[in-house]
């Protein structure tokens, strides 16, 4: 275990005042080689650690004691916000870690090794430590503290801010969720309730932050009471995981057709440039003939035009030349059929070669389309690949996001049961809790790790104090004691023994709904937490972030 000597924490201060005031979120100068050496310890201690760690700030102390499980590993001193700026309590998770952050709200401030709990801007940080609350809000580590600590927290650790001291010990209990398997059907649950079990799931809550209340559709069916049927419980771990097979399966079959069309490419592209040759062929020799037939007909008309002049010219003949004559113009009219006969010809030729192209044409166009369709296939094989591919990422995605730590909320406030997973709501459902209108006290349950030979998970819990205190106006009229009457009527809350708000009767009093513990069962794990407050949500949770609750 480490701890720091008050001598420590002078020597720091004093380098910091020596440093010359050094202006918020800057860091102070390098500590002595003992702190450094402490420090150092962290990470030779945590090397063992079973579980999620949990940090646990105390304003009253300016301190923060590092927690694996109920065993503190390090504690360190701090400086919280001053006021004006007050650090805010209740309970928080890491959302965001930077080696080297600045601040967008003060000038650009320094802040290494930076771990945000809030996206409004509170983180802890390196930073100077005079040895009193003096930041902006924000929770300053010394600075080689705050080295070994970033590289030994993860995502989503729990950070639990607090006015006084507070500490993690172990508990045991029936309300809080063990390793299960869902079962097929929801158990008829509601009669004993006598009223509809509602559940909304991740699908009908979308990315809205829970606390802006957004109008939903619920997508699960509602139960009424007394009914003997049971709605199905859906897994939502064994659904993501059916989500991913799904995908595979479009993205391989997306892959056969593409590899199909691959295929059958090369033969079809073949076949469209043998019927398109084909076609020019055809083309081309309906071209010869047509010239074929000009060249007969012109042979004609010159034939007729020589006849024509040979009987002009020998019109008036003597009868000596007559039988001469008759001789030459039967040669002619010779000449002249043998061209109208090879005009037929080649008319005939010309037909039925011209009766040919059409079917050329069709012949070419049949593998033109089987050409372009099997091109299509491929590119709409190929797109369908493409998409099968980001929707398995994204199955995968959401099935990881599924195998993280659930974080589950009870508010006596709302009456409600909220959980988040990966940062994003996952499920709400109403809760019967015993007497609420009684105080139940601020919880968080943190499980560690699964107790393979029990099968159930080992959890600890730390209680959180809140205050109720309220601002009530009066009016000019109202007296002191008037004003102070009406106060306590307005804040007066049913008076309840500490007995009656302990960590283990506030599980005693809460009543979850069968099919929720089955539902989130299986989505347990080592990090994973279950926070019963008297309060609601608090406005800082919302994307990227866990629960918040803020001890009010």
């Amino acid at each position: 275990m480490v701890r720091f000597s008050k001598t420590a924490v002078d020597v720091v201060a004093a380098r910091c005042l020596i440093a010359g005031l050094v202006a918020f979120g800057t860091v102070a100068s390098v500590p002595s080689d003992a702190f450094a050496r402490k420090s150092a310890q962290v990470e030779l201690q945590q090397s063992a650690a079973k579980g999620p760690l949990t940090l646990v700030i105390s304003i009253g102390n300016q301190s923060v004691s590092v927690y694996d499980g109920d065993k503190r590993v390090a504690r360190a001193p701090v400086s919280t916000g001053k006021r004006g700026h007050r650090t805010p309590t209740g309970i928080f998770s890491i959302i965001q870690k930077r080696r080297q952050h600045y601040s967008n709200l003060y000038r650009g401030a320094s802040m290494p090794f930076m771990q945000r709990i809030t996206w409004s801007g509170i983180a802890l940080h390196a930073g100077a430590l005079p040895g009193y609350p003096a930041s902006h809000g924000c929770i300053r580590l010394p600075y080689s503290f705050a080295r070994d600590l970033f590289k030994l927290t993860t995502m989503g650790d729990r950070v639990i801010v607090t006015s006084g001291n507070v500490t993690p010990s172990m508990i045991s209990h029936g309300n809080l969720f063990s390793v299960a398997t869902v079962t097929e059907t929801r158990p008829a649950s509601n009669e004993a309730r006598g009223e509809p079990m509602l559940i909304r799931t991740a699908a009908a809550l979308g990315d809205a932050p829970m606390h802006l209340g957004a109008p939903t559709e619920v997508e699960t069916a509602t139960v009424a009471a007394g009914e003997g049927t049971a709605t199905p419980v859906v897994s939502l771990l064994r659904q993501a995981e059916a989500e991913v097979a799904l995908a595979v399966e479009r993205m391989e079959a997306a892959d056969v057709s593409r590899r199909a069309a691959l295929a059958e490419l090369p033969e079809m592209t073949i076949a469209a440039q043998a019927a398109e040759d084909a076609l020019a062929a055809a083309r081309k020799d309906v071209a010869a003939a047509e010239a074929d037939v000009r060249k007969a007909e012109a042979a004609i008309v010159a034939a007729e035009a020589q006849i024509a002049r040979f009987a002009r010219s020998n019109a008036n003949a003597g009868e000596d030349k007559l039988e001469d004559l008759a001789a030459q113009e039967e040669a002619l009219e010779a000449l002249l059929q043998e061209l109208l006969d090879k005009a037929a010809s080649a008319r005939v030729d010309l037909s039925m070669k011209r009766g040919l192209l059409p079917e050329f044409e069709a012949k070419s166009i049949a593998a033109a389309r089987l050409q372009i369709s099997t091109e299509r296939t491929k590119e709409r094989a190929e797109i369908l690949l493409e998409r099968a591919k980001e929707e398995r990422k994204e199955a995968e995605r959401e099935l990881k996001r599924r195998q993280l730590p659930v974080k589950m909320f009870v508010s006596r406030k709302t009456g409600k049961f909220y959980a988040r997973q990966g940062y994003r709501p996952l499920i709400e459902a109403d809760v019967e809790i015993e007497d609420a209108a009684h105080p139940i006290g601020t919880h968080v349950y943190m499980a560690q790790e699964l107790d393979t030979d029990a099968g159930e998970m080992r959890w600890i819990v730390v209680t959180v104090p809140s205050s109720t205190r309220a601002v009530v106006k009066s009016s000019s009229r109202s007296t002191s004691r008037s004003a102070k009457s009406a106060a306590a009527e307005a804040t007066e809350e049913p008076k309840v023994s500490r007995e009656r708000m302990t960590a283990m009767a506030a599980l005693d009093r809460i009543k979850f709904p069968p099919e929720l513990v089955a539902q989130l069962g299986e989505l347990v794990k080592p990090g994973s937490s279950l926070i019963v407050s008297d309060n609601g949500i608090s406005p800082e949770t919302g994307k990227y972030t866990d629960i918040i609750v803020e001890a009010h």
